[in-house]
């Protein structure tokens, strides 16, 4: 008979948080030393997010482009997470960074589980303009891969000279990109936004149409508090025909299909 003291572990789904991040020449001082040390510290807070979520463990993969993409972290569990700093330098081949997202996201790759999945998160981050083919990357990637289609997917502008039009195209919505010209408002919306993504979609478990973005910017930028006037968000501002939003009526994900 069993020990009513017993205790049974309950499989969490897994939520997987992606970081995209620009690490090109533009990059170089202060905006890759911001990235790096904000990283490190959102590392830390999702780890303990992690182990207190009784729904969701929390993976994190990060994903560096400049002249070409290259995965610093698959998908990987944050009990022995350890940030190493990224160096800038090159190019920004945003194409080559779908590319790798395109061909990871999928079951016979990084989204191996017999427990399933939460809605991922994908956050972007660049200061710059696409420097290869990123519309034929995103074109083919939005037409074959349903786990980018149904993600969550954010975007960080850095700088004046960030292109909040092209982010808006990869994100699928003007609302779901959020710009930052500050350093320190940098780090501290890195940090919060990571938070507030894993909190968002570990309760997320269909399809995201858009929503999940534009609540994860509204409640980051709520959290910011003072800091909030060092950022700029695009609410209400109306999304380019141009920028569709990825997801759409008839395209149908059901819960099953995460598992």
């Amino acid at each position: 008979m069993p020990n009513i003291n017993d205790t049974v572990e309950i499989a969490r789904r897994i939520l997987p948080i992606i970081y995209v991040i620009d690490s090109s020449g533009s990059m170089i001082g202060e905006k890759i030393a911001s990235v790096n040390e904000a990283m490190k510290d959102a590392m830390d807070l999702l780890k303990d997010i992690s182990a207190k979520n009784p729904d969701a463990e929390i993976k994190v993969g990060v994903l560096k482009f400049s002249s070409g993409a290259e995965w610093i972290k698959p998908l990987t569990d944050l009990e022995d997470y350890y940030w190493n700093n990224l160096n800038a330098g090159g190019v920004t081949d945003i194409g080559s960074a779908l590319d790798e997202l395109n061909k990871k996201l999928s079951k016979n790759e990084f989204l191996k589980s017999d427990v399933g999945f939460c809605i991922p998160v994908i956050m972007f981050m660049s200061d710059g303009e696409p420097t290869d083919d990123y519309e034929k990357a995103l074109k083919n990637i939005n037409e074959t891969n349903k786990w980018f289609r149904h993600s969550t997917k954010i975007a960080i502008a850095v700088g004046e000279s960030a292109n909040k039009d092209v982010l808006a195209k990869i994100v699928g919505n003007m609302e779901a990109v959020v710009s930052v010209n500050d350093i320190e408002a940098l780090k501290m919306l890195i940090k919060v936004a990571s938070v507030t993504s894993s909190l968002v979609n570990s309760k997320s478990r269909t399809s995201a149409d858009g929503n999940n973005a534009v609540e994860i910017i509204r409640s980051t930028t709520k959290e910011l508090g003072d800091a909030s006037d060092k950022i700029g968000t695009h609410f209400g501002e109306g999304t380019p025909a141009s920028v569709q939003n990825t997801v759409t009526s008839g395209d149908s994900w059901s819960d099953d299909d995460w598992n």
